[in-house]
């Protein structure tokens, strides 16, 4: 019997398969949920041979899960330090008196890893493919010109309770099931607490299951905020 779930599989990895063409799939893998279902729909829609995944360590993250992940899907492996550039940057800022404050100091490594995603794109007949889930997109949760400048968002139509359904059936480990999904930011930092609300109270608002309160007025103003992430920027129109 095929399962809701079953069918979004199939209609992703053959939309993929579509987009991509003879194109090569290059994905970030970072160790959590979204990147490994994200490289399982590409190594499922194409074949793990025609599927780069990019381990772009920086200095606040474990890498053991991110090769755990690679070592199941079983991709073209390649990993690139940004701690380096990303030292030098911070440096840089600092010679200049400027002490970047959290937000501009945590997406600069967001920044990096897509150029380098997209140098492997250029290198190797590649498009680069993003790992954001319907809940982050709908909130702007994520930075722009960073893990947001990708070719295409395979899983951006789904709920995070669905990609965590998508990774069941994907036979990913439960140790990347059970741990809390942050983005690495920041040392301790989580999603969840940082966002001031769960994905579960997210989808309530998004799903139409919850319409005021406190977190419904948070979600909108995230929402009304973030516009300009989900929109081409504008272009001024000259007269005469």
């Amino acid at each position: 019997m095929t399962t809701k779930i079953d069918a979004k599989i199939a209609s992703i990895t053959s939309q993929l398969k579509d987009f991509l063409g003879e194109k090569k799939a290059v994905v970030g893998v970072s160790g959590g949920v979204d990147s490994a279902v994200t490289l399982g729909l590409c190594c499922k829609a194409v074949g793990a041979e025609n599927v780069i995944g990019v381990l772009l360590p920086c200095q606040r993250e474990t890498e053991d899960d991110a090769y755990a992940i690679m070592k199941h899907f079983k991709p073209n492996q390649y990993t690139v330090s940004i701690l380096e550039s990303f030292n030098h940057i911070f440096l840089e800022f600092l010679n200049k008196g400027i002490e970047l404050n959290q937000i501009a100091e945590a997406n600069i490594p967001s920044r990096l890893r897509m150029i380098i995603l997209y140098a492997f794109a250029n290198q190797f007949n590649g498009m680069v493919i993003g790992t954001s889930n319907k809940d982050e997109i709908e909130i702007g949760y994520f930075t722009k010109y960073g893990d947001g400048g990708v070719d295409v968002e395979p899983i951006g139509d789904l709920y995070k309770s669905e990609v965590y359904a998508i990774a069941k059936k994907l036979g990913i480990s439960d140790t990347i099931l059970t741990k809390p999904p942050s983005a690495g930011l920041w040392a301790g930092q989580t999603d969840e607490k940082e966002l001031g609300f769960t994905y579960d109270e997210l989808e309530d608002v998004l799903e139409g299951k919850v319409t005021e309160g406190r977190i419904y007025e948070k979600v909108a103003a995230l929402r009304n905020a973030t516009q300009h992430k989900r929109r081409m920027p504008p272009v001024f129109k000259c007269d005469g």
